[in-house]
């Protein structure tokens, strides 16, 4: 029996493989895309909270340019620019004073005339200083500006400055209100609201920073131990070098890889950045790895439980059945398979046995009744052959081998071959016969000679009956062979016989090789 080269375990291993295979394939593909979903709308909500804080920011900045337009309506201070004078108005002096503790992030605030002369201050050192190529003064015509600059003690500042309008309609000097960047620190944290009595207030994330840098990439506006610290972050050199926002992940100012977005203030050269940690960005990814990686162990540890389960239930039992219809091809029919699973493969089981026990009954049968044929043919010295006539092959029993003194290795197995051991003399009338027998209708029946394989010459009788196909085309011959040598022998003797007692004449009989009679010659002598 063939071994099987790709058994039912290598297939179940296989269709094992490929299942995980595709399973993992299948969660490694959502893996990816819901990764890649995931990060965009981080960095979308990125993005929309990095505005959001732009908005805070300009929310200042137009706070802060109204409470100088609000200072600068003032009728004492326009009424001092209209009358003109020198610096160092007492009075003015302080009223300013008193105006700034209206505001607790006012630094100081300056009057200055059309000239950039300031002629009050809340700093009395201030007053008589010409701050006209200054550029917080510089633009004050065209509107409320906004100008950071650096105080004495090396802190940023933000000084913005407004024109004060005389009673005419007319431009009459600048107030400029500095002021410090800590009530815009507290809109970054979320203090500022808190302050207000906000319910959710402070940052989204975690470990969201929240930053403000600016041209020279200092941070002047951030979390507690970043102020003064220099940004080479990318947002910052991209919103420098050509005002280029971004929305990416890189290193942060902490040096970690963060995820950040970042918002560009050309009229302050002001880059505002909004970063979060990757590592809390990505939490929720890294969970759903997770529990992806979770549900594969689960779905593999079943399918393997499964496959066992298989193997050992339909597989190791198909392997035992195929063994032991290896072992009854091999002619032990006294094969059996244990007893097996009440379903199919059991029933398959029992059915075996049953068969291998019939089959190894009728076989014992087959073989008596064989081993009576061949006893049979010895006795009678006569052999049984058939001949596929469409593929040439002759198929002999034992005693024709034993008749014609071959072995199995020995005969071709053709009908040439066959013809090769008729005697030369009678080939001819063997063919015809067979002929004869293929289109004539006749029965094949001969007497011919054959050569054995020891060398000698034997007689036989050959019939055999043809069976045709349904269109009139032979392709099967059976029949028998005789050995008839002694028959022959003895009918020629005895026709000596028969004809010496008559003793009335002389009878000359001629025989061929084989001892047949071939022609008797009466004398008319009598013999003595």
């Amino acid at each position: 029996m063939k071994k099987p080269s790709f058994s039912l375990l290598k297939k179940t291993l296989f269709a094992l493989a490929a299942v995980l295979i595709s399973i993992a394939a299948a969660f490694a593909y959502g893996y990816v895309n819901a990764k890649k979903s995931v990060r965009g709308n981080i960095l979308f909500s990125l993005s929309v909270v990095s505005e959001g804080f732009e908005g805070k920011v300009y929310q200042f900045l137009e706070m802060a340019k109204r409470k100088a337009q609000d200072f600068a309506s003032d009728g004492l201070v326009m009424d001092a620019l209209e009358k003109g004078g020198g610096a160092g108005r007492g009075p003015l002096d302080a009223h300013l004073r008193m105006k700034r503790r209206l505001g607790a992030r006012i630094v100081s605030i300056d009057v200055s005339d059309l000239r950039g002369v300031i002629i009050a201050s809340t700093d009395e050192a201030r007053t008589g200083r010409d701050v006209s190529g200054k550029p917080f003064l510089m633009r004050w015509q065209r509107a409320a500006t906004a100008v950071q600059r650096t105080v004495a003690d090396g802190k940023p500042v933000l000084s913005v400055s407004v024109p004060v309008m005389g009673r005419r309609g007319r431009a009459v000097g600048v107030l400029t209100n500095t002021i410090v960047l800590g009530e815009l620190e507290n809109m970054l944290t979320g203090e500022f609201e808190g302050a207000l009595g906000a319910i959710s207030s402070g940052t989204r994330w975690r470990t969201m920073n929240v930053y403000i840098a600016d041209r020279q990439g200092r941070v002047i506006a951030g979390p507690r131990g970043y102020k003064g610290k220099t940004a080479s972050t990318p947002p910052v050199a991209a919103c420098v070098a050509s005002g280029r926002e971004t929305l990416a992940t890189y290193m942060g100012l902490d040096g970690e890889e963060v995820a950040g977005s970042s918002r560009c203030l050309p009229a302050l050269g002001w880059t505002l950045a909004v970063e979060v940690n990757r590592n809390e960005l990505m939490a929720p990814i890294d969970r759903m790895r997770h529990y992806a990686e979770v549900m594969f162990a689960a779905i593999a540890g079943l399918s393997v439980l499964l496959a066992a389960v298989f193997y050992r239930g339909t597989i190791s039992q198909l392997g035992r059945l195929s063994n032991a219809a290896g072992s009854m091809a091999g002619g032990d029919y006294g094969v059996r398979v244990p007893a097996g699973s009440n379903d199919e493969i059991g029933a398959l089981g029992d059915a075996f046995n049953e068969m291998a026990a019939e089959i190894g009954k009728r076989t014992a049968d087959v073989g008596k009744a064989w081993d009576l044929l061949n006893r049979a043919e010895h006795m009678a010295r006569m052999g049984s052959w058939e001949w596929d006539i469409a593929n040439d092959r002759m198929y002999w029993s034992e005693e024709m081998y034993c008749l014609f003194g071959l072995t199995e290795a020995e005969f071709g197995g053709s009908y040439e071959a066959y013809l090769g051991l008729v005697h030369p003399e009678d080939r001819d009338a063997v063919k015809k016969s067979v002929y004869d027998a293929f289109y004539g209708g006749r029965r094949f029946s001969v007497n011919h000679r054959i050569m054995r394989g020891d060398g000698m010459v034997r007689t036989v009788h050959a019939e055999a009956d043809v069976s045709h196909d349904a269109s009139g085309i032979p392709v099967k011959m059976a029949g028998l062979v005789q050995d008839v040598t002694e028959a022959k022998q003895a009918e020629f003797e005895l026709k000596k016989l028969s004809m010496a007692i008559e003793g009335s004449i002389n009878v000359v009989f001629i025989t061929d090789a084989d001892g047949n009679i071939e022609y008797v010659n009466p004398t008319f002598e009598q013999v003595t």
